[in-house]
């Protein structure tokens, strides 16, 4: 249950910087009181229609190459306004609305930020979140937060017209008057506004208050400029008589309405009930909702229930009523719709639970997808019971509600969860009331009750909270034991007895908790207390468990030379063992030898081990030995196994008794049989070869290997094991099913990708395609001109999944958004101001599958670049760098600058770019480098596109100028991704021109670096011609390092050598 705690907590941090969520319209991201707050006018939700082109591969992606730490670290725990502002949006994101909790750090924020400022998009955001989305707070509290980010952005000079819209629009909300309307219309008009478009919301803000008397001089001011009322203006006269008390007026302008032809709609039916609601005439409300029962809109019946909260006395039966009235499609899912959700959290915090209830009870059962979690309908009642401090008896009701009505049967353990969280000691109601339902606590339940109490009593603490759970017995697990109280408990293990002693007391065994207590003092190096502590109790000991904590005593054993003790620790804890014919001391030596490689090439120390062991009468089985001899063959040199080698195998044989045996079952080899999941590619491909020549079953070994190929692209292989696997016609996994889809993505094989998604998703629905795969399929559609389908494609999948990105599909949403940079850049009829990569990142970050990051930012300037607008690309870069400190496509872009100033007249052709436009826009990236990582880190970069793009003297000039400051690690880390991306020409380059100075950059290193690259690809060709190329610069000195290094590369692949590195290599 509690590993949900750690989903949710790593979900908001998965959660994308949503900066621009303002401004999506889409009606069902639209809050319920945004929505109620605009009339709820629906919204246009489609973007615009994005253009279609193919993919082209580039060599290397340069926006990938380390980036430095901005200057604006956060070195004193102060939380910058971006991170307070990417917090309130990944909390409004995951719950809808936001709490105080984050939104007061982020106005405090504002008062102290002095490098960083909101935009108008965000400033806009942040108005809505203040007016209509903090349900927790009252109205003035929320308009005086609204009036804080109002002042800021007065202060910036960011209002728009939009601004003033949201500010009327919260004003209507919160039910707050506005004093002079004839002030807000000139400040609205000085922002480019015309007073018409005002008017209308400035008449829902006084019908809305209640105030008549400015209705009726807004109508006038209406009728002088000639506007013709609505329907919404209508209603919004009808709630300034009904908020006043005026039922009679209301009727009047129904009337007023007929006469002027103005068709009555749902809303203004709804809006007529929620009046008489609020105006205690319950019975008149049920005539028109039955009069009009079946009309009305989910956004009119949300209207009504909101009226719940100023409705002096309304009847549960009627709010059962108004819940029935939403349609199934409004009310079908696994939980309860947002719109409705706010309507509960607003009468929960003014204390109407009872009408809350009645809701809730009233909803129909929820639908819930396949592989989707069962306990979320309702869930966010007990977050917001908990922020209000509801009682821990209130929270039982609902909860028991929603279980007894089979809504979620599951709900008191979230009520359970979300008390640890936040109040451990108002758990145990809910544990007696899980107990009393015949429900199960299990151990790690207990676990956040635990370091409360540790907290608040130290060890004494951990002592009765295992009291409390011998009381709901619940028996405490190896896991409990070991993380949870072990741990906690250094001054009460001072003494092992007496601590076995409190535990016998807390209910717990001694059989149970010696070994978690032997194991535990044996990692804390305190092993000398066990000899005596196993010896005084009778019962047996799990060695398995001791075998890992055994080998870190032995390293310490070697060291203190105290082998005569350690060994009587081993004969104890071996007499007290489970299995009599089991080898542990033998596991526990393999074990060492694997782990301990200094242990390994010790033969002193390994003689001495043995040696003690024969001496306390211990042995070994036959394998054991065996294995153990291996392994220190492995790792010892010719010279010394001459010394101690032959006494070590001497003593292993005489210590091995052919009664034991490594594993229970008497089976002596079992445990160092690989199973084909733990194989290597190579060590399966041999595999398969001995099940084929013995006959033998080779479908899960195909299996496996499939997905292997795949995943390590040996894409010809995988297509030869598919033929394989049709021909013996293996059956078909759906994991198996998943690889050979993402084989034909990545063999840019639609048709066939397509066919196996299809095939994958009709024999298994459910099963959950990894989102790499999914994210390399879109791209494969965008790459084939179906860029609609691609953006379907991964909205209908986080629709009904949880969508985890991050860092796990980084490359790939990189790969993705190139695609649509390509694409852009062939759409001829694209307006230029359009970004149709940015378009599409947002896209990708709404959703979850991406959040800001140096690498998914590239293809936003790339695009730019594939267009040949330069200039456009560099303000693009310095608007990113600006906005979220972060420089994309830094090394690609300097270096097409510097090939630019350079006059590469092809390049000025392509990109119509002078010399000096070249030379200015340099400066300008320079200088937004600078002031985002800092001289030093620019510098850096700057030096590498040089090597890239300039010339041998520009180089050799910035390297030989002393005041040319780099930062030095961070020049090696590029260096290296460089080397591992096949950039030999550029690193050449660098290490010719570094040669004789005596800075970091290393020529021979470079060299070296290279060619280690080339070792790992097995590359010889690419390793030959870097040595060929070194060859002919008579002034470099090739190093012996190098040479070895080459030739036994070319050895092992059996490439004939050329006969000046086999000159080279005689006289090494």
């Amino acid at each position: 249950m509690y590993s949900r705690l750690v989903q949710q907590f790593r979900k908001l941090q998965r959660l994308p910087n949503l900066k621009h969520q303002a401004n999506v319209t889409s009606f069902m991201k639209k809050s319920y009181a945004t929505l109620q707050a605009n009339n709820f006018k629906h919204c246009p939700a489609s973007l615009m229609s994005m253009h279609k082109s193919f993919y082209i591969p580039v060599k290397y992606n340069a926006s990938q190459i380390a980036a430095p730490e901005t200057k604006e670290r956060n070195n004193f725990g102060h939380i910058t306004l971006e991170q307070c502002l990417g917090r309130l949006e990944a909390f409004h994101q995951l719950n809808g609305f936001v709490t105080n909790e984050q939104l007061l750090p982020l106005i405090e924020s504002l008062s102290s930020a002095t490098t960083s400022h909101l935009t108008a998009e965000q400033g806009s955001f942040l108005l809505n979140i203040c007016g209509c989305e903090t349900l927790s707070l009252n109205p003035e509290e929320r308009m005086d937060n609204f009036q804080q980010i109002w002042h800021y952005l007065q202060k910036q000079q960011l209002i728009r017209k939009d601004h003033y819209k949201i500010k009327l629009r919260a004003l209507k909300y919160n039910r707050m008057p506005l004093t002079n309307y004839q002030e807000q219309l000139q400040e609205f008009k000085e922002v480019g506004g015309v007073s018409k478009e005002l008017f209308s919301d400035l008449l829902a803000v006084a019908g809305a208050n209640g105030n008549v008397k400015q209705s009726t001089e807004l109508l006038n001011e209406m009728r002088n400029s000639e506007l013709a009322l609505t329907e919404s203006d209508f209603n919004s006269l009808m709630w300034a008589y009904g908020r006043s008390g005026d039922i009679q007026g209301c009727q009047t302008v129904l009337q007023s309405m007929q006469a002027a032809g103005v068709y009555q709609s749902s809303e203004t039916h709804s809006t007529s009930i929620a009046i008489n609601m609020e105006n205690n005439m319950e019975e008149r409300a049920k005539i028109l909702l039955k009069q009009f029962q079946g009309q009305f809109k989910s956004l009119d019946i949300l209207k009504m229930l909101r009226s719940i909260i100023w409705s002096p006395q309304i009847s549960l039966e009627f709010i059962k009523l108004l819940v029935k009235e939403f349609g199934e499609d409004y009310l079908r899912g696994f939980e309860v719709p947002l719109g409705l959700r706010y309507i509960c959290i607003e009468l929960l915090h003014h204390k109407k639970l009872e009408f809350l209830s009645a809701v809730i009870d009233t909803l129909p059962q929820p639908n819930f997808p396949e592989n989707h979690d069962r306990d979320t309908f309702g869930s966010f009642l007990f977050h917001a019971m908990f922020r209000q401090k509801c009682s821990v008896t209130e929270i039982i009701d609902i909860a028991l509600q929603l279980e007894d009505s089979e809504k979620n049967t599951r709900a008191l353990y979230i009520a359970a969860e979300l008390a640890l969280r936040r109040n451990p000691p108002m758990v145990l109601p809910i544990f007696d009331m899980l107990i009393k339902r015949n429900h199960s606590l299990r151990p790690h339940y207990f676990w956040p009750l635990m370091m409360y109490n540790f907290r608040r009593y130290n060890e004494a603490g951990i002592i009765r909270t295992l009291n409390v759970m011998q009381n709901y017995g619940v028996e405490c697990d190896q896991p409990t034991l070991k993380q949870y109280v072990l741990p906690k408990l250094s001054l009460t293990l001072e003494n092992p007895e007496v601590a076995l002693k409190k535990f016998e007391k807390a209910g717990l065994k001694t059989s149970l908790i010696l070994t978690p207590i032997i194991s535990h003092l044996l990692t804390q190096h305190k092993w000398l207390d066990v000899a005596p502590l196993v010896d005084k109790y009778t019962t047996k000991i799990d060695m398995n468990e001791l075998i890992g904590p055994l080998c870190g005593v032995a390293v310490h054993v070697r060291a203190t030379k105290k082998f005569h003790q350690f060994g009587k620790l081993l004969a104890s804890l071996t007499a007290k063992k489970g299995e009599s014919k089991q080898d542990f001391i033998g596991q526990m030596l393999i074990e060492l030898l694997y782990s301990q490689p200094r242990f390994s090439s010790d033969l002193y120390s390994c003689y001495k081990l043995v040696h003690e062991i024969q001496k306390v009468g211990l042995g070994i089985s036959p394998a054991a030995a065996d294995t153990i001899k291996a392994l220190l063959t492995e790792n010892l040199t010719e010279d010394s196994k001459t010394e101690r080698f032959p006494l070590v195998t001497q003593k292993l044989r005489e210590i091995s008794r052919k009664t034991l045996s490594l594993t229970s079952d008497g089976s002596q080899m079992s445990s160092f049989i690989k199973h084909p999941r733990n194989m290597t590619l190579n060590e399966m491909e041999c595999h398969l070869v001995e099940l084929e020549a013995k006959g033998m079953n080779t479908r899960g070994v195909l299996r496996r290997m499939l997905q292997l190929c795949v995943r390590d692209n040996r894409l010809e292989r995988a297509l030869e094991i598919k033929r394989k696997c049709d021909n013996l016609k293996v059956h078909s996994s759906p994991g198996m099913l998943a690889s050979i889809m993402e084989m034909h993505v990545k063999l840019k094989d639609l048709n066939s990708a397509q066919e196996y998604l299809r095939k994958l998703q009709e024999e298994y629905p459910g099963f959950l395609i990894d989102e790499h795969k999914f994210i390399d399929y879109a791209a494969l559609l965008v790459q084939n001109n179906q860029l609609e389908s691609a953006k379907e494609l991964l909205e209908n999948r986080s629709k009904y999944n949880r969508i985890i990105g991050g860092d796990y599909v980084l490359k790939n949403v990189w790969n993705l958004l190139t695609s649509v940079a390509h694409q852009a850049a062939l759409s001829k009829d694209l307006p230029p101001e359009r970004n149709l990569s940015r378009e599409f990142h947002v896209f990708l970050q709404k959703l979850g599958y991406c959040r800001i990051h140096n690498t998914t930012l590239g293809p936003l300037v790339r695009e730019r670049l594939l267009r040949g607008d330069l200039p456009t690309a560099v303000k693009e870069f310095k608007q990113l760098a600006q906005q979220y400190k972060y420089t994309p496509l830094q090394f690609e872009l300097l270096s097409l600058l510097v090939r630019l100033g350079n006059a590469d007249s092809t390049l000025q052709t392509q990109y119509k770019c002078s010399n000096e436009l070249a030379q200015q826009l340099l400066g300008e990236v320079t200088e937004i480098i600078t002031e985002v990582h800092g001289i030093v880190n620019m510098n850096s970069g700057l030096l590498l596109a040089f090597a890239e793009s300039g010339t041998d003297a520009q180089l050799r000039r910035l390297l030989i100028n002393p005041e040319f400051r780099i930062n030095e690690e961070l020049l090696i880390r590029n260096c290296e991704y460089l080397g591992q991306e096949g950039a030999v020409q550029t690193l050449t380059r660098l290490a010719r021109g570094a040669r004789g100075l005596n800075r970091i950059i290393d020529e021979h290193n470079i060299y070296k670096m290279l060619l280690n690259n080339f070792v790992k690809s097995n590359d010889h060709s690419a390793a030959l011609k870097l040595y060929e190329c070194l060859e002919t610069d008579d002034e470099l000195k090739i190093s012996q390092d190098f040479v070895r290094t080459l030739v036994n590369l070319l050895r092992t692949n059996n490439i004939e050598m050329p006969s000046s590195l086999a000159l080279k290599a005689q006289v090494i």
